[in-house]
């Protein structure tokens, strides 16, 4: 856009995918470039990781029946005793975590970080990333939430329904017009809650639509909410300002890697 305001070019199309007029927002969230998708996808992840790992070691509903967010972090013995943003370890235990398949986490299936005390919980292993067809009475369709937690939920041997389910759908948008993003995310959210009590009309189910800006932006309702759910004051600050540095860190990604799509402007 700029390159055309100042005549270095004839469009203010994008110069990459060339499919949009070109902007910051277009940049950090719009592009259809595969390079510039996968770090927007990356992003979400990465902010998506946060949430459920605290959601997981604090929150109300201990049962993680579906995750569309990124892998569980695991430390290597190379690692430092300091952990990553997203895995630092609570300081609330909780007595239990379980996945949806049933069982208690063990110590065969995670292995604790180092300075993590004995009755700290361990998040699983592995992510259940499949939507379990008795919760919907179906195959999954395709707008789902990122995160579906439950007070409990077993398939085997027999089916043991949840009485109270809690989704969680996480957007970035641009951080002046980010509620823009609140009404495909909440309508998402609302379908699914409908195919879920279409099957389990007796279960309880919450919503929680949790917005972040591409360049920083926190709202200010969300320590609150996260607070609602069970996570401690400290934690609830922990998680926003991870939140917020993720954010800025994957824009200067993402600014950098757009600098080396775009075509050399001939002077």
């Amino acid at each position: 856009k700029l390159a055309k305001r100042y005549g270095k070019s004839s469009t203010d199309a994008c110069p990459v995918c060339k499919k949009a007029t070109d902007s910051q927002t277009h940049i950090l969230g719009g592009c259809t470039h595969g390079e510039l998708r996968k770090m927007y996808t990356a992003r979400h992840h990465d902010a998506g990781a946060v949430i459920r790992d605290a959601l997981l070691r604090h929150g109300k509903l201990g049962t993680l029946i579906q995750s569309d967010v990124a892998a569980f972090w695991r430390p290597t013995p190379q690692d430092s005793a300091s952990s990553s943003p997203s895995t630092s370890q609570p300081t609330t235990p909780k007595t239990s975590i379980r996945s949806h398949s049933g069982g208690r986490t063990s110590q065969s299936d995670s292995e604790a970080s180092p300075g993590t005390e004995h009755n700290t919980p361990q998040l699983p292993l592995k992510q259940p990333q499949l939507i379990p067809k008795e919760l919907i009475g179906g195959d999954a369709i395709e707008k789902r939430p990122d995160l579906i937690f439950a007070d409990r939920f077993e398939t085997e041997p027999t089916y043991v329904a949840p009485t109270a389910v809690h989704l969680v759908e996480i957007k970035y948008g641009p951080d002046t017009r980010l509620e823009e993003k609140l009404v495909e995310a909440a309508g998402t959210l609302q379908s699914f809650s409908e195919l879920i009590r279409s099957h389990n009309p007796a279960c309880k189910i919450t919503q929680q639509v949790i917005l972040l800006g591409v360049g920083g932006r926190i709202p200010h309702t969300l320590p609150a909410e996260l607070r609602g759910l069970g996570i401690p004051s400290s934690e609830t600050r922990r998680v926003c300002n991870t939140l917020n540095r993720q954010a800025v860190k994957w824009l200067q990604r993402i600014v950098r890697l757009r600098r080396t799509l775009e075509p050399a402007i001939i002077e």
